[in-house]
């Protein structure tokens, strides 16, 4: 995969909504990447350098999730989570690997999370 790939997107989200990005990965020549084959993951921390995760599609009680699209031809990703309740400022990325081993984060950034006015 190609390093132009890579995205920094900072989003805003409000704490009692269900959080969810999508990603449409392409070539250089603006095709889809074929994602057949590929897994993922994504984490949210409150500080890059934490050791503890606000929300991880990985490990022993993931409570996010990372999807390819079907078909995997078409190069779509969704991520979401349900972990975001509490109001502040979190950093996450999303990692996609090959099937050869080949491991590429598609995206990084920030996501501020602002509490709900309307219950």
């Amino acid at each position: 995969m190609a390093l132009e790939q890579f995205r920094i997107a900072n989003v805003g989200h409000v704490a009692s909504d269900t959080f969810r990005l999508f990603f449409a990965l392409k070539n250089p020549n603006g095709t889809a990447v074929d994602l057949g084959g590929y897994t993922g993951s994504w984490q949210v921390r409150v500080r890059p350098e934490s050791s503890t995760t606000v929300a991880s599609s990985t490990g022993q009680n993931p409570n996010a999730t990372l999807t390819i699209e079907s078909p995997a031809s078409d190069g779509k990703i969704t991520i979401s989570t349900d972990a975001l309740t509490t109001p502040g400022l979190y950093y996450y990325d999303v990692e996609i690997v090959s099937a050869g081993g080949i491991r590429d984060t598609i995206a990084r950034g920030h996501i501020r999370v602002h509490p709900e006015v309307t219950r």
